[in-house]
């Protein structure tokens, strides 16, 4: 399944795989959406024809882009817990 960057926005793509790429052992769910919602260019993207009170990524883009990108990216057990790193670095964690 090929995941649509008009739909869930080329620059949020872009940066949730920028931070997996550069983290040095994958990153849980509540870490990316935490990273995505600190990124202002981002969130000024996603949120430009609303205004809401609070500007956090809304759990139903998330939702949409984790079942979009779910080819691309592997998940694993590290420091007791589930984390997710992009397919092309995993190859490296084994």
């Amino acid at each position: 399944m090929m995941f649509d960057c008009a739909v869930t926005g080329a620059l949020l793509v872009h940066r949730l795989f920028a931070y997996l790429h550069l983290s040095n052992l994958g990153l849980t769910e509540n870490e990316l959406v935490d990273l995505i919602s600190l990124d202002d260019e981002v969130l000024t993207d996603v949120f430009q024809y609303s205004a809401p009170p609070l500007r956090r990524l809304p759990a139903v883009l998330w939702a949409r882009i984790r079942n979009s990108i779910e080819e691309y990216v592997v998940t694993r057990e590290a420091n007791g817990g589930k984390v997710n790193s992009s397919l092309h670095m995993s190859q490296y964690l084994l």
